[in-house]
């Protein structure tokens, strides 16, 4: 197992530096960022001295290799626009960003459980057609446009919720109930199919001709079994909610690190980007690696290799 878990730790020490490799050369190619950092009246000289100084004018092979030497001390250079080290602002949005993701996540929980475990038990079902046709629409339904219309719902219209911002529980309803649906749609399919393919074994079939009763059957054994297929869906999803929400916090204004994202990019903050960009794909990298040492402990028949 260690060997495996070795083995793992070395595949995404590579994945993070092709992610860092990607994120400097193409925000190098979106335009030179000290244009952005001074006044537009700022002299030729004044640029061109500082270009010198900050090491601008250095090979991109040797700026990467200064960056990547940084990152890995955890510094990302200070952002132009916040005048603050680039890694302590995406820090300070972190826990919006976590709050949000955490709550979208227990609410598709909440939804998904029950719903794909009663869609698999009532199969072709009246049931079972109506939860497959809402986890379809789920899935398809963009999330700006969930946004948009809740918000013309519940603050244009009811006048119940707070439209924007952040500080109250409020707050967080709206971008909640928008980014939960999709995240439920998904693990409400895969926790069906795989509670489908485990009622179909023949251990199922044989406590049924014991006298099991059907609760116990299906929460104990068939649920049980079904969750290492959807263990690394689940995880998948987490990530994705903490690196996803750009659009949904950019809607509802809510103050988390994809809006800092969103912002940073229009502002050419490079390092809050790069910041940001890594400190994301290092929480993929974490999520994966953790998911695939459960997936063995749950399914003790699969075998480290």
């Amino acid at each position: 197992m260690s060997r495996y878990i070795v083995k793992r730790m070395l595949q995404s020490v590579i994945v993070l530096l092709g992610v860092t490799a990607v994120v400097f050369f193409a925000l190098n190619l979106t335009g030179d960022p000290v244009t952005f950092m001074f006044p537009i009246d700022t002299p030729i000289e004044v640029l061109e001295e500082y270009r010198a100084t900050s090491g601008m004018n250095d090979p991109k092979l040797i700026q990467y290799g200064r960056f990547l030497w940084g990152a890995l001390h955890g510094d990302f250079g200070t952002s132009h626009y916040y005048n603050q080290p680039a890694m302590q602002v995406v820090l300070e949005r972190l826990p919006a960003t976590f709050l949000l993701a955490f709550t979208a996540f227990l609410l598709a929980l909440v939804i998904a459980i029950p719903t794909g475990i009663l869609s698999a038990v009532k199969r072709n079902s009246v049931l079972d057609s109506i939860v497959r046709f809402f986890s379809m629409l789920g899935q398809c339904v963009p999330i700006f446009w969930l946004g948009l219309l809740l918000m013309l719902l519940f603050s244009v219209k009811l006048k119940w919720l707070p439209t924007i911002g952040s500080g109250t529980w409020k707050h967080l309803i709206m971008p909640t109930l928008t980014l939960a649906p999709g995240t439920a749609a998904s693990i409400t399919r895969l926790l069906r199919s795989g509670m489908l393919d485990v009622l179909g074994q023949d251990y199922i079939m044989v406590a049924r001709a014991k006298g099991i009763h059907n609760g116990p059957l299906i929460l104990k054994h068939a649920f049980k079994n079904s969750l290492s297929s959807v263990l690394t869906v689940l995880g998948l999803q987490l990530a994705s909610l903490m690196g996803g929400s750009l659009i949904t916090e950019n809607i509802f204004a809510w103050p988390g690190v994809g809006q800092l994202m969103y912002n940073s990019i229009l502002n050419r903050d490079f390092m809050v980007v790069e910041a940001g960009v890594c400190l994301i794909a290092s929480f993929f990298v974490f999520v994966n690696l953790a998911v695939d040492i459960l997936y063995a402990v749950i399914n003790p028949r699969v075998r480290f290799e």
